[in-house]
């Protein structure tokens, strides 16, 4: 299975000169399942099922943070949103099922993650009477999507769980040395393992702060293609294009917290 993750940066629209750079790329690299952040909710791609997180405060309308695309042959159900926390604005949820019924369903989600300067993009996550501090809203957002992922995972998902962190999980630290140690803690609790830890991050001396994560009884076998065709990748994100091509295996129990 090919999994992309990618930033689009600021939504582009398609149809538009940009947009249809970047679809497609996607084209061509051609991924089974697309985690997609900062994205237009009208992004398509024909053969493809898109949904996407609600809208995003202070925002327009079709500005979404977060977006799950899977090819037809598979069926993609989205899972209710939730609007009651500003943490919500940043997931998207869906159930991935074979139409064929010889793979194990998928509980698919994608996330953003807080970073420094969320005041601007995120006002909600500013509200009075929210999180203080960089360092707590990110706290707080993890756990809001960790207890909703927690909430609608059943006992034969496969869980595939990306998107843009907003924190680097090895080598020099973009993020917070207390974020790693919050997502660690997530992983953990959700028995996923992260497959691009080690996968450099576009236009930094970093790792990379997108990411994807799989279920760890199930992800026997993984590689990651970091796409960062310098003058179009640069122009269009300033993230790169990373593809996890990754073989799944095993039992279907469900991995739970450490030591399941």
């Amino acid at each position: 299975m090919r999994i992309g993750v990618w930033n689009l940066k600021l939504a582009p629209v398609p149809g538009r000169a940009r947009g249809e750079r970047m679809l497609e790329l996607m084209r061509e690299w051609d991924a089974d399942l697309w985690l997609l952040t900062e994205i237009d909710a009208a992004w398509s791609l024909p053969g493809y099922t898109a949904v996407t997180s609600g809208p995003r405060s202070g925002a327009p309308p079709q500005k979404r943070w977060a977006g799950i695309m899977c090819r037809d042959d598979v069926l993609l159900t989205q899972l209710a949103r939730s609007d009651s926390t500003p943490a919500d604005e940043g997931l998207c949820m869906a159930r991935l099922v074979a139409r064929d019924g010889n793979s194990p369903p998928l509980l698919v989600a994608c996330s953003v993650l807080p970073w420094a300067t969320t005041a601007s993009a995120w006002p909600s996550l500013h509200a009075t009477d929210g999180p203080d501090g960089y360092q707590n809203r990110f706290r707080y957002v993890t756990a809001v999507h960790l207890e909703r992922i927690r909430r609608e995972r059943q006992d034969e998902d496969v869980l595939v769980w990306g998107g843009d962190f907003n924190q680097s999980l090895t080598g020099r630290v973009l993020g917070t040395r207390s974020g790693r140690e919050v997502l660690s803690s997530a992983f953990e609790d959700l028995g996923v393992v992260p497959l691009t830890a080690e996968a450099p991050h576009l236009g930094a001396m970093a790792c990379s702060i997108d990411h994807v994560t799989v279920s760890l009884r199930w992800a026997a076998s993984s590689a990651v293609t970091v796409v960062t065709r310098t003058d179009d990748a640069r122009q269009d994100s300033d993230h790169a294009l990373y593809l996890v091509d990754v073989v799944l295996t095993g039992s279907g129990s469900q991995e739970g917290a450490a030591g399941a």
